[in-house]
């Protein structure tokens, strides 16, 4: 991915729908950036937005710090790079490339509007970052800079990867794509 060691890696998940508020990420990405130069966001996904989404980074000057990878990437080299992954998808539950996120061991949380803030002890919630641009900038900084809260994160992804059943998916996925067919 091109990454420095001293770089801290993000990869972003979205849809680049309209609901995402793409918006208030790029603001709290552009406050995030100012705090830690060595931020770098890859974006993973497509979508309606995506272009504009594209246009308003180059707008806030984000520039090198932000890479669009598309929706068919090649996930191992993005998990491998990843120090954190951020769900950005605007559903209440987690998304398909969350949980291989989670499934690959890259502490992970979920943006959510009307979320406040981190809790002071996670214990066994989900791990939810704010939409609010400056809240979002702030827990962005948090997590790239404290090993020990990704590390909470991570214990408490581990759960939820537990209580999926990877079969059940599966086989939904398969009925899904079946039903497209007929």
């Amino acid at each position: 991915m091109g990454l420095a060691p001293d770089e801290t890696a993000v990869a972003l998940l979205s849809d680049f729908d309209s609901g995402a508020r793409m918006d208030q990420i790029l603001q709290g990405l552009t406050l995030a950036v100012k705090q830690l130069p060595g931020l770098r966001v890859l974006f993973v996904g497509s979508g309606r937005h995506e272009g504009s989404t594209q246009w308003k980074a180059g707008e806030l000057n984000l520039g090198d710090a932000v890479s669009f990878l598309g929706r068919g990437t090649e996930a191992g080299p993005i998990w491998a790079a990843a120090d954190f992954t951020i769900d950005a998808s605007p559903w209440s539950s987690w998304s398909r490339p969350a949980l291989i996120s989670l499934a690959a061991g890259i502490p992970t949380v979920k943006r959510q509007e009307g979320v406040g803030g981190w809790s002071e002890e996670m214990g066994e919630s989900l791990p939810m970052i704010s939409g609010e641009p400056d809240r979002f900038a702030a827990e962005v900084a948090r997590l790239a800079k404290d090993a020990a809260v990704r590390a909470e994160v991570l214990k408490v992804g581990t759960g939820i990867v537990q209580t999926v059943d990877s079969a059940k998916v599966a086989e939904e996925l398969g009925r899904l794509y079946r039903s497209l067919l007929a």
